[in-house]
């Protein structure tokens, strides 16, 4: 099948031979700890996309250990965008069973939110999750879903708080806010717990720091679920 999000023609292609040598820390990780492999069936080529972004973060941590620079378009064309290249590439819908089907379009589309952010700060200004932030919010409040598919705690606040972060000033931001806060509040979590909860999912700590003093001014969690009650909760 033809790609959807080739790769860019300018990009030298024996560049990528070189850079991933920067890439041990990936082989000193837990891989057991990874909480993608619990998430996703065995063979799923999700877990490599997952396993993808990691080592993309573990370089940005080695380099800043080193004090340097890496939020460039470089990091973008040599990391990210193959990451995409790869991600959109993939079919979005498989032979296997329809809750497989449900799961692989919410990391699909989850994966693509995460990274929006990354390619901002890098230098792609330009770059929107509108769509994907729409699409993961028909799926979550489809109720048909939560009969098809029940996910861990932390992968569905991890899908809520990344599109609560890419909703801003959007139609469905409030929604957003109040699944996120509901949710959360579920669980008898506060913000310092929900943050660490998803964070330990998968987290830029260098991108999205910044961005949590914004997003707790928008969301508390008492004030937001009884402002905007979203009904029985989903797919948890």
């Amino acid at each position: 099948m033809k790609p959807r999000f080739p790769l860019p023609e300018e990009v030298p292609r024996g560049h990528f031979k070189q850079v991933p040598q920067e890439q041990e820390p990936h082989a000193k990780s837990t891989q057991k700890a990874l909480p993608w492999l619990k998430l996703l069936p065995a063979g799923n080529p999700l877990i490599e996309i997952f396993g993808q972004i990691h080592t993309a973060i573990l370089y940005t941590k080695s380099k800043e250990l080193r004090k340097a620079k890496w939020k460039c378009i470089e990091y973008i064309l040599y990391w990210i965008d193959p990451i995409m290249h790869n991600l959109l590439s993939l079919e979005t819908e498989t032979d296997g069973k329809p809750s497989e089907n449900l799961l692989f379009n919410m990391c699909r589309l989850g994966i693509c939110i995460f990274l929006g952010p990354i390619r901002r700060n890098c230098g792609k200004l330009g770059v929107s999750t509108k769509i994907y932030v729409r699409k993961l919010k028909t799926l979550l409040s489809n109720p048909h879903n939560a009969n098809v598919i029940k996910v861990p705690r932390a992968f569905m606040l991890w899908l809520l708080f990344f599109g609560m972060l890419e909703s801003r000033g959007l139609q469905d931001e409030q929604w957003y806010l109040a699944s996120l806060a509901k949710t959360a509040s579920g669980f008898g979590l506060v913000w310092d717990d929900l943050v660490a909860i998803v964070s330990g999912f998968l987290w830029m700590d260098s991108v999205y720091q910044k961005e949590l003093e914004d997003a707790k001014s928008r969301f508390t969690l008492k004030e937001v679920a009884l402002w905007f009650p979203v009904g029985r909760q989903i797919l948890i």
